[in-house]
C-alpha cells in the first residue's frame, strides 16, 4: 500500500544487525518507505555515532560541497553506463539546481583510488559524496570477505580484457584504506555498488547459501 505517514513515518531507521532484522525485510519496506540502517558493534560505538551527528549539526557548514565519483572501467559496460547516464547527469543536475554549492566531478580517468582517498577523509572531503562503481565480492571462505566485501573498485583496474588475474588491493578502496586522521563527521555518502549496504549470511533472495553469500 502507499505510505501513510499518519500510521508510520515515511523516513525509517532500522537499528540492529541483519541477523535480527533481515535485509529482505529492509528491501521490502524500502519499496514504499525511505529506509536506512544503523548497525554498530558496541553501545560505545552507537554513542560516538550519535555524538558525531549532534556535533555536525551544531557546527554546521559554510558553502555546501558535493563530489560525484564515477568509475568507468575499460571494456566494462556497467560502469560505462553508470558513469555516462547516472553520475554525470546527476552532477550536472545538482549544479543547475544548487548554484551556490561547490560541486566537483571525478569520472573515468579521474576516479582513481588516490582520488577516492582524498574525498574520504583527505583534503577534498565534501559534505555529500555520490559514488557509482563495482563493489568487490569474495567467496565465503576467503579471509578477505569480512574486511573487504563491498570495497570500491576504482579506475585503477584496467578492465576485464587487459587484466585476467585476481584483482589486487591496489585497485580497490576498502575500510582499512581510510587514514587514521580521516575526518568524516557530517559526511553523507551514497554508494551505488554491489554489497554497498552489507552482505547477508545466506542468499536472502533465493533462500540458499551460495559461493558468494
Amino acid at each position: 500500500q502507499p505510505a501513510n505517514p499518519r500510521r508510520m513515518p515515511y523516513y525509517l531507521l532500522l537499528v540492529g544487525d541483519p541477523e535480527a532484522i533481515p535485509y529482505r525485510f529492509q528491501y521490502l519496506l524500502d519499496i514504499v518507505y525511505a529506509v536506512g540502517r544503523l548497525h554498530l558493534q558496541t553501545p560505545e560505538a552507537y554513542e560516538r555515532y550519535a555524538w558525531s551527528v549532534v556535533e555536525a549539526e551544531r557546527v554546521g557548514a559554510g558553502t555546501a560541497r558535493a563530489a560525484f565519483f564515477g568509475v568507468r572501467n575499460p571494456d566494462d559496460r556497467p560502469t560505462m553506463l553508470s558513469a555516462d547516464h547516472l553520475v554525470t547527469p546527476l552532477a550536472e543536475a545538482a549544479a543547475r539546481r544548487f548554484p551556490a554549492w561547490s560541486i566537483t566531478r571525478a569520472v573515468g580517468a579521474q576516479a582513481t583510488k588516490a582520488e577516492l582517498a582524498r574525498l574520504l577523509g583527505g583534503d577534498g572531503t565534501p559534505d555529500l559524496l555520490f559514488l557509482a562503481g563495482h563493489g568487490m565480492g569474495f567467496p565465503r571462505d576467503d579471509p578477505r570477505q569480512l574486511p573487504h566485501q563491498g570495497a570500491l573498485l576504482c579506475q585503477d583496474w584496467p578492465g576485464r580484457l587487459a587484466w585476467r588475474k585476481p584483482i589486487p588491493h591496489d585497485f580497490y578502496f576498502a575500510g582499512d584504506d581510510l587514514s587514521g586522521e580521516a575526518r568524516l563527521s557530517g559526511l553523507v555518502v551514497f554508494l551505488h555498488a554491489c554489497y554497498g549496504a552489507g552482505t547477508p549470511r545466506t542468499d536472502d533472495v533465493l533462500g540458499r547459501v551460495g559461493e558468494r553469500p
